[in-house]
């Protein structure tokens, strides 16, 4: 995880997290616990919920909490929200026609009640072809202009058909009112990918980028701290010759000096 390292007056250290929430002062430590919160695993600093800290903090935590809590129903909510625009559309306009015995069409997809969790709920209801309805109302088993309308769904924002309905949560569709967003479902697709795509290239340049910065210190580091024998066996040699080359200088004045007290002197000082 993301992290602040502070010293104190007496030397010592304190770290914190990104946010500044307290994990070791000195010698005091803070656990970091997990926990569950509805349904969803949670992240515990004593007893303060930290998992929204954490989540914009950086590191491989952070990462992994971003793309849970926001990056992922993110997605997810994209794709519910087209399921249930498609299923409500396709089912409408259905709905609007005649299938091959004269009914009314019956519906193609089973209804969603909600948006949340269309998409992983999203499954055909209809299983008999006939069923279809081709044909426009009142026009005949044999027309296909309701076919045609169905086909045109996909770059349709808001067919007319849709305007009044009410869906299945008592919300009624006003005129001008889209289930896409303002797009077409083609285009709210194509726009879930590109964003997708984009999360996901952005993120692995980022990734690339702290990983370049990471191994630009990790080499800085190491040109400082490590030890080079050559280097030091060179500089070891270096004083050897200085320490002989102090000792000579120091017998040179030992000779030197007993040879001065010696002068006229009928005892030999050594």
């Amino acid at each position: 995880m993301g992290i602040n390292q502070v010293t104190t007056e007496n030397n010592g250290l304190t770290i914190t997290t990104a946010s500044g929430q307290m994990l070791v002062s000195e010698g005091v430590s803070t656990d970091l616990t997990t926990g569950t919160v509805n349904g969803v695993t949670a992240f515990f600093l004593g007893a303060t919920d930290v998992t929204g800290d954490l989540t914009g903090g950086g590191g491989q935590l952070g990462g992994y909490l971003t793309a849970r809590d926001q990056d992922i129903p993110q997605v997810m909510a994209a794709l519910d929200q087209l399921a249930f625009g498609i299923a409500t559309e396709v089912n409408a306009q259905n709905a609007a026609g005649l299938d091959l015995n004269g009914n009314a069409g019956a519906a193609i997809f089973v209804q969603p009640a909600v948006v949340g969790g269309a998409a992983l709920h999203m499954q055909a209801a209809m299983t008999d072809p006939s069923q279809i309805a081709a044909a426009g109302a009142g026009k005949g088993t044999g027309d296909n202009s309701n076919a045609i309308a169905l086909a045109r769904l996909a770059s349709q924002a808001n067919p007319p058909i849709l305007t009044g309905l009410v869906l299945p949560d008592g919300t009624t569709l006003a005129a001008g009112a889209t289930l896409f967003g303002g797009q077409t479902p083609s285009g709210s697709y194509s726009g879930l990918v590109s964003r997708l795509g984009s999360t996901v290239s952005e993120v692995q340049t980022e990734n690339q980028a702290e990983n370049a910065s990471v191994s630009q210190l990790q080499t800085q580091n190491n040109a400082l701290s490590q030890v080079n024998l050559n280097d030091e066996a060179a500089a070891l040699t270096m004083l050897q010759r200085s320490y002989q080359a102090a000792s000579q200088v120091f017998a040179i004045l030992n000779s030197i000096m007993a040879s001065a007290l010696n002068l006229g002197s009928q005892t030999t000082v050594a």
